[in-house]
């Protein structure tokens, strides 16, 4: 009898290797698709808009219980936070409705971004925002704001939609 050393082949080879780093790069994949990093990072953005809008919204509408007006003279229609900063936002801190803060506390494009909508100064008042993220836009409370009002919305009809506190 021979004394023969059996060599045994402890590594993997390049076919196994390529197999299954291909797998891995298909789960991968498809894990991204499903999770869709850039629309959470919209909705994130979408969902501190919404705070803002609410917290606007409820402050004007204390505002009017208190003082049985809102705090302009004419219907306010499509006015931006920031244009409306001026006069509305100072009247609601002044009445302590908002906190001093408020208007350095606003996610980045916030105060462009958001609008107080009154058709007349006798219809309710909206505050709203244009979403990023498509699950916002899809909301049944998106609605479309247009020269008649606000109506319902479907995004796919090539219209601006907007979420609205009201």
């Amino acid at each position: 009898m021979k004394n023969e050393k059996v060599k045994t082949n402890m590594g993997f080879t390049l076919i196994e290797l390529l197999v299954v780093i291909g797998i891995i790069g298909i789960l991968a994949a498809g894990i991204l698709a499903a999770i869709d990093p850039l629309e959470q990072l919209k909705k994130g953005r979408d969902s501190s808009k919404r705070s803002v809008c609410v917290e606007v919204f409820n402050a004007l509408t204390r505002y009017y219980a208190v003082n049985g007006a809102f705090p302009w003279t004419s219907a306010s229609y499509g006015k931006t936070l920031s244009a409306a900063s001026a006069d509305t936002i100072s009247s609601l801190v002044d009445r302590g409705e908002l906190k001093p803060e408020f208007m350095k506390g606003l996610p980045a494009g916030a105060n462009t971004a958001i609008t107080i909508n009154q058709t007349s100064t006798t219809a309710p008042i909206y505050v709203c925002f244009d979403p990023d993220s498509k699950s916002v836009s899809r909301e049944p409370t998106t609605i479309y704001s247009g020269t008649n009002g606000l109506t319902g919305c479907e995004p796919t009809a090539g219209l601006t939609c907007y979420w609205c506190a009201r």
